[in-house]
């Protein structure tokens, strides 16, 4: 289901002065159930664009990650701690990144100073 089958046939005046083309994105969420949720989300309202969604949390297969991220990925949905490290590993490259999305800001203050680092 992509953003034209949810009722949206063109972006609003402001939308189309700041959403680029072509976004590299990182949204950081507090759990793993958030990140999947929204990472399925941006899968369908990205399907006929062609962008590569990716999810990362703690508690899964760093070596599946690390193998992903050698693939294009657009936009990375993940907990702070699981993209730091992969940050810290050189396998996420976070230089190009034009958007950082900081969603459901109850995180707590440990995953504060992953933000902070990266």
């Amino acid at each position: 289901m992509g953003i034209y089958e949810k009722g949206f046939e063109r972006p609003s005046p402001i939308q189309e002065e700041s959403i680029p083309i072509a976004l590299t994105v990182v949204m950081l969420v507090p759990t793993r159930e958030l990140a999947l949720q929204t990472s399925q989300v941006c899968k369908e309202l990205g399907k006929h664009l062609n962008i590569q969604v990716m999810s990362t949390t703690g508690g899964t297969s760093l070596k599946d990650d690390i193998m992903r991220l050698y693939q294009p990925v657009h936009l990375l949905v993940g907990t702070p701690g699981r993209i730091l490290d992969l940050a810290k590993k050189g396998v996420c490259i976070l230089k190009n990144c034009s958007m950082l999305v900081l969603d459901e800001v109850n995180f707590n203050p440990a995953s504060l100073s992953n933000i902070t680092a990266l």
